[in-house]
């Protein structure tokens, strides 16, 4: 048995299960309590962007049953949280259910400390913002986690590569400039690679990644932020999509098609049906399977879309 339990969780587990089961102290701080010196890797005052690990203790809550929670891109000990405070974050209640109901290896959290509540001086993590990752995506140990932004001004470059994207080091000052993301290794078969890029590029999703060297160029080797995992920033609705023109087709034709980097459709052209395979493709566990008519002859095209974003 773990011997580093504080006095003050010995305390407090001796008061609340005296003649019954004893506080589990195998995983993780020993003392959630008591932030101690690691108030100053999580402060209450400035937000962080975090990852989350399940508190498997078997202790009573809110000393235990709670999360441990860890800045990216840093090296400090775990802070124990005794739950998610989304009173700040101004999503909507199903979208808080969907997040609380996610793995917590799925997540990625903006948030800052609570103060102490009474009794135990446990806190929560008030939650900004929340990101969640591709579902089966397992990323490397080592990876870098970043945000995206177009470099402003860019530059004018007279032949490729010409980096005009910024990759920012959550909870640094740091950025590096590189060419173009990849989200190949985050994707799995059938994902919409278009759309998971956008949300990197356009819509503020975390890349937990590396920069990589790419495509030999006549200006040198292009850079490249390899994604092995993109955490979408909450909620991702489709939402109104822009009204285009209904196609009014002739008998015998169709309208196909197109599916925006937004997961909108819009029509684009009437065709003659053709011949289709009689197969859809089986989406992994956490995705929904959607379909449209598409170019050149009406057959169905088909993505794999998250769960948790889809329709």
């Amino acid at each position: 048995m773990n011997q580093m339990l504080s006095l003050g969780a010995r305390a407090a587990c001796a008061l609340l299960f005296a003649g019954a089961t004893a506080c589990s102290t195998s995983d993780g701080p020993s003392d959630p309590g008591n932030l101690g010196d690691r108030a100053d890797e999580l402060s209450t005052a400035r937000p962080s962007f975090v990852t989350l690990r399940v508190d498997a203790r078997r202790c009573r809550a809110p000393l235990c049953g709670g999360y441990f929670v860890r800045d990216v891109n840093g090296q400090g000990t775990e802070v124990y949280v005794s739950g998610l405070d989304f009173t700040e974050s101004h999503l909507a209640t199903d979208t808080i259910a969907d997040i609380r109901s996610a793995p917590a290896s799925e997540l990625v959290m903006r948030g800052r400390l609570g103060l102490p509540q009474v009794p135990f001086q446990t806190r929560q993590l008030v939650v900004l913002d929340a990101f969640r990752g591709m579902p089966g995506v397992t990323l490397r140990e080592d990876d870098t986690f970043y945000q995206v932004h177009p470099r402003k001004p860019p530059i004018q470059c007279l032949v490729a590569p010409c980096p005009n994207e910024m990759a920012v080091r959550l909870n640094t000052m740091t950025e590096d400039a590189f060419d173009r993301v990849s989200v190949d290794r985050a994707a799995l078969t059938w994902v919409d690679k278009g759309w998971l890029a956008s949300r990197v590029a356009a819509h503020q999703a975390v890349v937990a990644g590396a920069l990589v060297q790419g495509e030999h160029f006549p200006g040198g080797f292009e850079e490249v932020l390899d994604a092995s995992q993109v955490f979408v920033r909450l909620p991702d609705n489709a939402g109104t999509c822009p009204a285009g023109p209904q196609l009014l087709c002739s008998e015998g034709t169709i309208a196909a098609e197109e599916r925006t980097v937004d997961r909108c459709l819009v029509q684009t052209a009437c065709v003659k049906p053709g011949i289709c395979p009689l197969y859809a493709p089986a989406c992994a566990p956490g995705y929904t399977l959607s379909s449209w008519p598409a170019l050149p002859s009406g057959c169905l095209a088909f993505a794999c879309d998250p769960s948790f974003v889809a329709p």
